[in-house]
């Protein structure tokens, strides 16, 4: 079946109802979200254009169905994109613009991480309960500041990226580094980089006390779509 591209559109303003349904959780995990006539009817659409959205968030992890009983919001949605200040369950967080020369870390190079358009860096500290649980060096793209005039840094900068709709994708590893942070000479450090459409739009390296280091990791397999 071919959509238009109002019909796309369409999809598209679904799902984005539907994940902030999710995110701010005015449906709870294993809830019912709004059913395809309801939503048919909210939106003025038909039924294949609702089913895509549902489609595109059970491939997303989001949502699972049941059979004649509808859609639900999914336990975990690991694979949507959340800061790593969400997941360390951090309730602040604040920082400031490197102003004073630095360079790159060396495993920009190794895992070809490019800026075509530069870069601006940024330091954060992340507190829980007042007690400082996490740093940052962040390097995000000069691409940014072409729609946002200043980075509001006690919020998110990757909420910021998917905000503007730069941030498509993220990609993690952990390292064993010196680094002399926390009291301890050694950490487990997480090195990121994320891009959107186009080219990098951020990457960086965070530090975690290791009091409250945590791993998160999740995989899909094959999703059956939604009929």
């Amino acid at each position: 079946m071919k959509y238009s591209k109002n019909d796309i559109s369409k999809t598209q303003e679904i799902i984005d109802y539907l994940l902030d349904l999710i995110k701010t959780k005015k449906i709870p995990t294993n809830k019912v979200m709004p059913s395809e006539h309801a939503l048919m009817h909210r939106f003025e659409c038909s039924r294949g254009v609702v089913v895509s959205a549902y489609n595109k968030l059970a491939a997303l992890g989001a949502v699972y169905s049941i059979n004649k009983r509808g859609h639900f919001v999914a336990e975990n949605f690991h694979n949507l994109i959340k800061p790593l200040s969400y997941m360390l369950k951090a309730d602040s967080q604040s920082g400031i613009e490197v102003t004073n020369e630095i360079k790159e870390p060396q495993w920009f190079e190794t895992k070809n991480v490019i800026f075509v358009n530069g870069w601006r860096a940024f330091t954060k500290e992340y507190f829980k309960e007042n007690q400082k649980i996490a740093e940052a060096t962040i390097y995000v793209s000069n691409n940014l500041f072409n729609s946002v005039d200043q980075l509001d840094l006690t919020s998110s900068i990757t909420d910021a990226l998917l905000k503007a709709k730069m941030l498509n994708n993220m990609i993690y590893f952990l390292e064993y580094q010196k680094v002399n942070k926390f009291e301890h000479e050694k950490l487990v450090v997480i090195n990121f980089y994320g891009y959107d459409t186009e080219s990098i739009s951020i990457a960086g390296t965070m530090y975690v006390h290791p009091d409250h280091f945590q791993f998160f990791h999740q995989e899909f397999g094959s999703v059956n779509k939604i009929s």
